[in-house]
């Protein structure tokens, strides 16, 4: 079927579905095709309600029935026509894809695509995640350690810890393709993170209040006793 410039003798269709209106690509028989580079755009329907909430274990899956025909000898129907399926290159940016297929008995290929996080995109974000937790636990070990020895913290260290409560979020965002928030490793991660640096903000806050005002009263024992004093050494 195929000329010596890769055009088709007769015209050809590649379709998605059972029906030819849902023909996807028309090959004109007398004008030669390109065979890389070819891209077409179609819409499917994706499987795995719910599963974005598992990133980045999520799994995604796209059923597709693909089929090539050419007009019969008669002109008024369709005949399918042979082709082979290669799928080694198949990808998708952060997603490794692998295909399930085979053709039936009318010569169509039902394939399913599945969609899985690559293996480096899975570490980057448990490593983050990791990362944020041990920092805001570590802040939060500090915060209890000057509540314990009762240490005047510096105004400072509020917003250190105010600011790494803000860029947490924004931290979560370099995740590659991350959905919203509410997933299962901002369970497991970025809640906790979060609640570590409030619980800090707010053991440090309180502890720089009540320091605040022993200084400020330290401070004026100390001027009422140099003024008693002075009368002293004048006699």
């Amino acid at each position: 079927m195929l000329s010596k410039d890769y055009g088709l003798y007769h015209d050809a269709r590649l379709l998605e579905g059972d029906s030819i209106d849902d023909s996807i690509w028309r090959m004109k028989g007398n004008e030669p095709f390109v065979t890389f580079n070819s891209t077409i755009k179609t819409l499917s329907e994706v499987e795995g309600e719910g599963s974005q909430y598992l990133y980045p274990f999520d799994v995604h899956r796209i059923r597709m029935k693909i089929g090539l025909v050419t007009a019969a000898a008669d002109d008024r129907s369709w005949q399918p026509l042979a082709f082979a399926v290669d799928c080694t290159k198949c990808s998708f940016e952060g997603f490794a894809v692998t295909t399930l297929g085979h053709f039936d008995e009318q010569g169509y290929y039902d394939v399913e695509f599945t969609m899985r996080r690559t293996l480096p995109v899975k570490l980057f974000s448990i490593g983050l995640n990791v990362i944020m937790v041990l920092i805001a636990l570590v802040v939060l070990i500090m915060a209890l350690r000057i509540q314990h020895y009762r240490e005047s913290p510096e105004i400072g260290s509020l917003g250190f810890i105010g600011g790494l409560l803000f860029a947490t979020p924004a931290v979560r965002e370099l995740q590659p393709r991350i959905p919203s928030m509410g997933l299962m490793i901002d369970y497991v991660g970025f809640f906790w993170a979060e609640g570590f640096l409030v619980a800090a903000l707010l053991i440090v806050m309180i502890c720089w209040l009540l320091r605040g005002k022993s200084t400020v009263r330290d401070e004026t024992r100390w001027v009422d006793d140099v003024q008693a004093l002075k009368p002293n050494r004048l006699k």
